[in-house]
């Protein structure tokens, strides 16, 4: 059980402030993080000493969505286990759909 809130230095209710519950250690699950990256390239001989290559890269190929952790604050029990927010991905910073990006480069 939590202590005081701070806006609340004196509890209304002070039974079984600070005792220690019963519950388990890492009880809380969450759902699987699932992120697929693709790359696609492919290079064009234009002579003997240059190339084009274009290349495009998926991040999150497939858009699944990766949600957030539950709140584990006891102190709110009707959301607690509720997930509110979605992870982002690593690569594309806040976002946390599919990102596309083309790439055209020549090689000479």
């Amino acid at each position: 059980m939590p202590g005081c809130p701070n806006d609340n230095p004196v509890c209304d209710s002070p039974d079984n402030i600070g005792r220690f519950g019963n519950s388990g250690v890492n009880i809380l699950q969450t759902p699987a993080m699932k992120n697929i990256d693709l790359a696609l390239m492919k290079e064009f001989r234009l002579t003997e000493r240059s190339t084009l290559r274009f290349q495009t890269t998926f991040s999150n190929a497939f858009n699944h969505p990766n949600f957030g952790y539950p709140d584990g604050d006891i102190s709110s029990p009707d959301t607690a286990p509720v997930i509110t927010s979605t992870n982002g991905n690593y690569l594309s910073g806040s976002s946390t759909s599919r990102v596309i990006n083309f790439a055209l480069r020549l090689q000479f």
